[in-house]
């Protein structure tokens, strides 16, 4: 499901991103980083949230601006909060946080639940140009400080598991092959 939301978020700025730019044009007031990152980040949560009405996950507000993807599997319950993230000069990747947000807490739970980041990173022309899922493992102090993140899952496009019907090279059973006219399934008698 989270691939199929990665799917069309990725489509919704093939087909819309352009769009942020067109905004920023129409006021010389609109030339801010801001406006750019509030713009891009509506975008982003409104793709989201189609999608996700789409493949039945829960989307829901937090914390005020917040907006995250809700999952119940196996009595785990996962929460994906969506966050723009950015690659380091390494490559590691990023999710900023102040110290106010609840992901920044330690405190455990009362129930079973896993704090996940569904994290975009745009281009420099306010594309998309990775989506991916990593576990919060923890946070990071600092200046500003940001999230530990486990290992990084990419999603969408390539990184799909495959869908629809998938043929195996296993036989039939009850066919052996043997006598088979080819092509037409008919065995000589």
């Amino acid at each position: 499901m989270l691939h199929a939301v990665a799917d069309e978020l990725h489509e919704v700025f093939s087909e819309r991103g352009h769009r942020v730019d067109v905004a920023l044009h129409a006021d010389p007031a609109f030339g801010s980083g801001w406006s750019r990152s509030a713009l891009t980040r509506d975008l982003v949560l409104d793709s989201v949230g189609a999608a996700a009405s789409h493949v039945g996950l829960d989307f829901r507000p937090v914390n005020g601006i917040g907006r995250e993807l809700r999952n119940l599997s196996r009595g785990v319950d996962r929460r994906y909060r969506v966050l723009r993230a950015r690659r380091t000069g390494i490559g590691e990747i990023r999710v900023m946080c102040s110290t106010e947000s609840a992901l920044a807490d330690d405190e455990l739970p009362l129930y079973q639940e896993e704090p996940w980041v569904f994290a975009w990173i745009p281009t420099q022309d306010g594309l998309i140009a990775e989506i991916l899922i990593a576990e919060i493992t923890g946070y990071h102090e600092g200046q500003p400080g940001y999230l530990d993140l486990g290992t990084p899952i990419p999603l969408g496009g390539e990184h799909a598991p495959p869908s629809g019907f998938q043929p195996t090279e296993e036989p039939l059973e009850g066919f052996d092959g043997e006598n088979v006219e080819a092509g037409t399934g008919i065995r000589d008698s």
